[in-house]
């Protein structure tokens, strides 16, 4: 009928928890195969593990969390309620986190279009090949940044062209975006 179709919809299909459950199992049956294939068939060698072995193995790690967070979730009425909370926290973070994505694309664009100008006009000898100039560059330095993590001579942020960016990269991103994650 059709209250059962929509039943099934709102309750199997489009729940999160039955997504991750999903994963969980399809992640670890593939991980214990990709191990078995490892272990047995060469010598127990951990160092033969493969990076995309190895990335399996994270995937698989994070989402068996997920999967026994779940499950100690049905098991225990006192930590749902931590749990539930937790994540409704991180559902409401999804617009922050947008926005803050949307910022920190914003001034990798400003480093990019502004830093390799800067790099001709200063004393040392620079040449194409030795530098990476791509947005992705500039959008790792400056999550970087937004950690605490920069060197603002070595990045070049103390050209006086640049400069004025870093303050303002500091002054929306650092203090602003990170006071408004707080509270």
């Amino acid at each position: 009928s059709q209250r059962t179709w929509v039943d099934f919809r709102q309750e199997v299909l489009f729940n999160v928890w039955n997504h991750i459950d999903l994963a969980a199992i399809v992640l670890i049956h593939f991980s214990t195969e990709a191990m078995k294939l490892n272990l047995y068939e060469r010598r127990n060698d951990f160092l033969s593990i493969t990076m995309n072995e190895r990335k399996l193995l994270a995937a698989t790690s994070f989402f068996e969390t997920c999967f026994i967070i779940h499950f100690l979730r049905i098991l225990n009425q006192s930590l749902a309620v931590l749990i539930t909370a937790l994540v409704q926290i991180i559902s409401d973070l999804k617009w922050f986190m947008i926005v803050l994505f949307i910022l920190l694309s914003m001034f990798s664009q400003m480093f990019l279009a502004v830093v390799p100008g800067t790099y001709h006009s200063q004393d040392f000898n620079i040449t194409n090949n030795e530098i990476e100039i791509s947005f992705e560059r500039f959008l790792k330095e400056s999550y970087q940044m937004l950690l605490g993590d920069w060197d603002v001579v070595g990045q070049g942020l103390d050209n006086p062209d640049v400069y004025p960016i870093f303050v303002m990269f500091t002054f929306v991103l650092t203090i602003i975006m990170l006071n408004m994650l707080i509270a």
